[in-house]
């Protein structure tokens, strides 16, 4: 089994701490269910299976937890340092 391109894409973002490409991908994550909606048409036409279908869920919550992520480390990076 190879790695997918985006996979090492992640993995190198992660080890840099960049978080851009993270960022980029949210919004393109949030799209699945706009083009997944078209299989279900294919679907409802018996061109492809319901089964491509159940990729859409787990997309939108693995989304969410990212742009949920995202959000606290911000938080905690605009936070001051507090003086001792």
């Amino acid at each position: 089994m190879t790695p997918q391109p985006e996979a090492v894409y992640f993995i190198v973002s992660m080890r840099s701490e960049s978080t851009n490409y993270f960022r980029s991908s949210v919004p393109l994550r949030y799209a699945v269910p706009v083009f997944f909606a078209a299989f279900a048409a294919f679907a409802a036409l018996n061109l492809t299976s319901f089964g491509i279908l159940t990729f859409t869920p787990p997309d939108v919550i693995f989304a969410t937890w990212t742009l949920l992520a995202l959000r606290a480390d911000r938080q905690a990076r605009a936070k001051p340092a507090q003086a001792v």
